[in-house]
């Protein structure tokens, strides 16, 4: 059975861990799937006994704190440098499993390729940000980040308006859009007939979130009866409570 190596890189879990979960589980039907947690952390996402999950040594405070600063662009850093552990971990990985792929779902993990042994591997590099989004994300590490996508096989994007704006940088871009992790009981689909009631379950945050532009939306259908509910907490939840 080939093998393939899934790396995922945030200090967090939330939803982008969820469709991890999820595409983890479906390649491990096929195919012997290895997912790697870049930072050490435990996930409350475990996938199922079908995926093997491998941890690489946590990463200290500190030094959270140097790449939390370096991501902003706060201060400079050697990225090769910072994360030479994980590098060194990863190409042994590589080449002890003859890894034939390696999925890389997080832009962090996505600027060490340029230090990675690809030489028989396939890098995929999976984009669950919006390009003007991901821009913000990565200000501190820009260039060594579009070095990894130049080196890469395969750029993976979830929405078409998406892979229009990464034509500018490459042309091996893929669109494949976030799965429904959740499916209507019975396949039954409201017919909005009934509780005029809208649900948001997630993190209270604009930037992430566009619940701002939820809250827009909804105005328009407000003055008809309708009820939003929001569950969740989040920066921006203050925020919220001040406007409405």
């Amino acid at each position: 059975m080939r093998n393939i190596g899934f790396v995922i890189g945030s200090f967090h879990m939330g939803g982008i861990e969820a469709v991890n979960k999820e595409i983890t589980e479906a390649l491990a039907m096929k195919y012997q799937v290895y997912l790697v947690n870049f930072t050490g952390e435990g996930t409350y996402m475990t996938p199922n006994e079908d995926v093997h999950s491998i941890f690489f040594p946590k990463i200290n405070k500190w030094k959270r704190i140097l790449i939390s600063l370096a991501i902003r662009g706060i201060i400079p850093i050697n990225w090769q440098r910072l994360f030479a552990i994980q590098i060194a971990h990863l190409n042994a990985l590589i080449e002890q499993k003859n890894m034939e792929s390696l999925i890389i779902s997080h832009p962090m993990v996505a600027a060490l390729v340029p230090y990675l042994n690809l030489e028989k591997t396939k890098a995929i590099i999976w984009v669950h940000s919006p390009a003007e989004q991901l821009e913000k994300e990565i200000v501190g590490y820009k260039d060594i980040f579009y070095r990894g996508v130049k080196k890469a096989s395969q750029i993976i994007v979830i929405t078409e308006h998406d892979k229009i704006a990464w034509i500018e940088y490459t042309n091996k871009v893929l669109f494949i859009p976030n799965m429904l992790t959740l499916a209507p009981e019975g396949n039954r689909i409201s017919d909005l007939t009934q509780k005029k009631k809208l649900l948001f379950c997630g993190r209270i945050d604009y930037q992430h979130k566009g619940i701002d532009r939820l809250l827009t939306i909804f105005e328009s259908v407000s003055e008809i009866g309708w009820e939003l509910v929001l569950v969740g907490t989040g920066k921006d939840l203050k925020k919220i409570k001040k406007k409405h």
